[in-house]
């Protein structure tokens, strides 16, 4: 997760560079305004981080080798009134490690996916500075921007829901 953060942030920074390479008028403004924006995606992303690690260290907690062992020791056992319900609650708990794993691995997964979008918003970013082109001949760039914005908080709330109550304090 930190290097992930890392990354976001670096493009975060290459942004702002980029914006100070624009001369001052209708474009800059647009341009800044829309970094305002992409300063919300890196708190979201900052957020989801936090949030991710803090399910990893969870998931970290549950030994899925010695869960293996309990339900494979359940299963040989002599059968009792409550060995179906042993079984179950041992297959429960793996249950949950299976979904944790997966919630864990989507998460980083369309992480590194909105962080690839934001450096491609850099990239086009830096075109504009380069080329000082108008406002008009940006883009989709603020469209791209509010779309990671929206992405980034909707994939903080799947993750703060899995992890658990309230991490966005």
């Amino acid at each position: 997760w930190r290097s992930i953060m890392a990354e976001i942030i670096d493009a975060d920074r290459r942004f702002d560079r980029a914006v100070s390479g624009i001369r001052p008028g209708p474009l800059r403004d647009r341009i800044a305004e829309l970094g305002d924006r992409l300063g919300t995606a890196v708190d979201e992303a900052w957020k989801t981080a936090q949030a991710g690690q803090s399910l990893s260290a969870a998931r970290a907690q549950i030994d899925g080798g010695r869960i293996h062992a309990e339900l494979a020791a359940a299963r040989t056992a002599p059968p009792t009134e409550r060995s179906a319900q042993t079984i179950a609650a041992i297959e429960a708990q793996l249950a949950a490690a299976t979904r944790m794993d997966s919630t864990i691995a989507d998460a980083y997964d369309r992480l590194r996916l909105l962080d690839a979008r934001i450096d491609e918003t850099v990239t086009r970013t830096v075109e504009i500075a380069v080329t000082q082109v108008d406002a008009q001949a940006m883009g989709g760039i603020g469209s791209e921007v509010e779309s990671i914005v929206s992405e980034m908080e909707a994939l903080r709330h799947a993750v703060e829901e899995t992890d658990g109550p309230d991490l966005s304090g």
